[in-house]
């Protein structure tokens, strides 16, 4: 755990410059392109609908067109949540950045183990081999030691 509070900067910095990377990707244009292309489909069901009410498309084939747009809407919404949620994992990794940077903005080495600074920057540890684990932080970074 010392050796993570001594590199902790230069490992969070890595970690903040990938995800930076990651969140500065294009999502709110790919939003906003995914809404156009949902309000084009709704007009086309107004046009539709008007279509139908002058009498000038019959019931049926009303019913047909309508649901095959719909089907192309409902598309384009499970695109657009699937980006707004990796959009929040990554707002939630960035947090968790933040979180460990606080706990490690002090610089103190710490003399004995402090199991609230281990749950809160711990996500899992893994046995490797033998005396051999691996901790897993919450920020995804992966340490492997060998245990005394």
């Amino acid at each position: 755990m010392n050796e993570v509070i001594i590199n902790g900067e230069e490992i969070l910095e890595t970690v903040k410059e990938s995800v930076i990377s990651t969140i500065s990707e294009p999502r709110e244009k790919w939003i906003a392109e995914i809404q156009t292309v949902i309000d084009g489909h709704q007009r086309e069901l107004a046009e539709l609908l008007r279509l139908r009410q002058n009498g000038e498309l019959e019931d049926k084939e009303y019913e047909r067109q309508s649901a095959a747009i719909l089907h192309r809407i409902d598309e384009q919404n499970f695109k657009k949540s699937a980006i707004l949620i990796e959009q929040s994992k990554m707002e939630l990794l960035e947090y968790r950045i933040e979180k460990i940077k606080k706990l490690l903005s002090d610089g103190k080495l710490l003399q004995e183990f402090d199991e609230s600074i281990f749950k809160s920057m711990v996500k899992e540890i893994n046995v490797i081999r033998g005396r051999e684990v691996e901790f897993v932080f919450e920020c995804g970074i992966k340490v492997r030691e060998i245990a005394e």
